[in-house]
């Protein structure tokens, strides 16, 4: 990633400090109507929550996400978990969300939920291996299927 891939406006507000062609995620609803922080995003990039963290866009409880505009040519991905895992929320190109308290997640909202992002559109599919013997699976570890 280049340098200004990713990037923090701290103290700022309003969909206009949103740059052409980039993803800005907001730590509070309405566009930071009370002052927030703005982490910019060029298209293209994924990012976990350490990543995201990393450039000083803290994530978690009472902090987060809570506005998107995304003023990229393509859709964008919103992601609840923190290793680009888990629930997905697609903003497509050129759309503004003012609020995500009105996207459901669970028995909850969208809102301060986002722990990675990836500034493109993503397909998510479903995996079935099948294996002719038991077998355990390890973290980090590498197999060949036939």
């Amino acid at each position: 990633m280049a340098d200004q891939d990713i990037y923090l406006i701290k103290k700022s507000s309003g969909v206009n400090n949103c740059p052409d062609g980039k993803l800005c995620l907001f730590t509070n609803v309405g566009y930071n109507k009370e002052v927030g922080d703005i982490l910019v995003i060029s298209p293209g990039i994924q990012v976990d929550q350490a990543q995201l963290e990393s450039y000083g866009f803290i994530l978690g409880a009472g902090g987060g996400v809570s506005s998107v505009v995304n003023n990229m040519s393509q859709a964008a991905t919103l992601v609840s978990g923190i290793y680009l895992d888990g629930q997905t929320l697609a903003v497509s190109a050129g759309q503004d969300v003012s609020t995500l308290y009105d996207y459901p997640l669970g028995s909850s909202t969208w809102n301060d939920a986002v722990r990675s992002v990836v500034s493109a559109p993503v397909t998510e599919v479903n995996l079935l291996i099948l294996a002719e013997s038991d077998f355990s699976v390890g973290i980090d570890e590498r197999y060949l299927f036939k």
